[in-house]
């Protein structure tokens, strides 16, 4: 059996990280017992230190033969925890998110309230849920209810990005090797996600090495910037990593909508927020072209008006000049925060290590994290364990409060 919910319990999934050898999708060890709630979170908090937590039925659904999936990285992992959040965790949910609980309390009453006040709008109200959205938005459930009736909006008129919306459809992709989850938070707790659109530097390289293997010439033949990673000759053509013929930029969309849809339902990531990589290493004007402005609006709006993510950095690397055209589509629909927030590294290094510790990146990105290429189909294949739990995200009911599908009903 397909193990049970993931993709709806916030309070549940978070990343550790732990060392092992080859990269695969395999099952973790047996230990303290692990799983999801098989009914809504209940929510309480210690007696003792008057410290928020949440307290969550258990159940085996969520492991497969007693033991929880994992993605082996080399010699990192990627895997699911249970754990309570930790006391540093806790320090920035209160400092940063008026996160005590008295304000979680009166939060969680008051958008209860507000929610049954709108007849068009039809959501669980159980707590795990409501938490989510009311985390970026610090506690103020004015502000919650806005970006739930966003999101759902966002849903009606977007049915090309959303219906169906599950790893299965979106396998290619990630058999492109176009998304990953670093197995690393940054030193502040952050997720980390890397989305690459272009041309990777040594194939480029390989390619001019090759041609100058063909040509005589008297130049010296380059070389790769890495000298660990020696080039291997290749003939032409260039093989792009983003196949425009395989994949869309929607489908891009979708799957990265996948993936920051399951980050967000860490309670570390919740509240401590994700950090976004785009490298565009060798983008190509064909590539350029894929970009409108109903795209970049799409992607804007979803990314700081709809999803309940706490999004602080977007770090852009290895980007070309013509780079320049993608971010003035997107630039009149970016508010001064999230504009503030986007940063241009190229290949400076130290520039990108200012806001993320080198231990957290990998070494293509000047890092100490040497984790294997092409881990994309590896996570494809871990998402696709919980599957069932993506596609019932359009389909799931809650019989005490729902009548029909979450979200907005469709006006006639």
């Amino acid at each position: 059996m397909v193990p049970g919910p993931w993709f709806w319990n916030s309070s549940v999934t978070s990343f550790i990280i732990r060392r092992e050898l080859s990269p695969s999708v395999t099952s973790g060890w047996e230990g303290e017992r692990r799983g999801v709630a098989s009914q809504p979170t209940k929510v309480s908090f210690h007696s003792n230190k008057n410290r928020w937590i949440t307290v969550l039925d258990m159940t085996e659904r969520f492991k497969i033969d007693g033991k929880v999936p994992i993605l082996k990285m080399g010699d990192y992992t990627l895997q699911l925890e249970l754990d309570d959040l930790g006391e540093e965790c806790e320090r920035i949910a209160r400092e940063e998110l008026r996160e005590t609980p008295e304000v979680v309390a009166d939060a969680l009453r008051k958008l209860k309230e507000l929610i049954g006040d709108e007849k068009d709008l039809n959501v669980s109200l159980e707590d795990y849920f409501l938490i989510r959205y009311l985390r970026p938005c610090k506690f103020y459930p004015h502000s919650a209810l806005e970006r739930i009736k966003k999101f759902y909006k966002f849903r009606l008129k977007n049915p090309h990005l959303t219906d169906g919306l599950s790893p299965i459809n979106e396998k290619k992709v990630f058999e492109q090797d176009l998304i990953t989850v670093l197995p690393k938070r940054t030193q502040n707790f952050h997720r980390i996600i890397t989305i690459e659109i272009g041309i990777p530097l040594e194939v480029i390289l390989s390619v001019v090495q090759s041609h100058q293997s063909l040509v005589k010439t008297d130049e010296p033949p380059l070389s790769s910037p890495n000298p660990t990673h020696p080039l291997e000759p290749r003939l032409f053509p260039v093989t792009e990593k983003w196949k425009l013929r395989a994949c869309s930029l929607d489908d891009i969309f979708k799957a990265s909508m996948i993936v920051l849809e399951g980050a967000v339902l860490e309670p570390r990531t919740q509240i401590c927020g994700a950090e976004v990589i785009f490298d565009m290493e060798g983008l190509s004007m064909k590539q350029v072209m894929q970009f409108s402005p109903s795209f970049a609006f799409n992607l804007v709006h979803f990314s700081q008006e709809c999803m309940p993510l706490r999004l602080k950095h977007i770090h852009n690397v290895n980007q070309p000049y013509i780079f320049n055209l993608v971010f003035a589509i997107f630039k009149p629909f970016l508010s001064e925060k999230l504009r503030n927030r986007i940063h241009f590294h190229g290949s400076d290094w130290n520039s990108l290590h200012s806001y993320i510790d080198p231990e957290c990146l990998p070494t293509k990105y000047g890092g100490l994290m040497d984790i294997p290429e092409n881990t994309g189909p590896k996570l494809h294949e871990l998402l696709c364990l919980f599957n069932e739990v993506y596609d019932g995200r359009y389909q799931w009911r809650h019989v005490d409060h729902c009548q029909g599908k979450p979200g907005l009903r469709r006006q006639r």
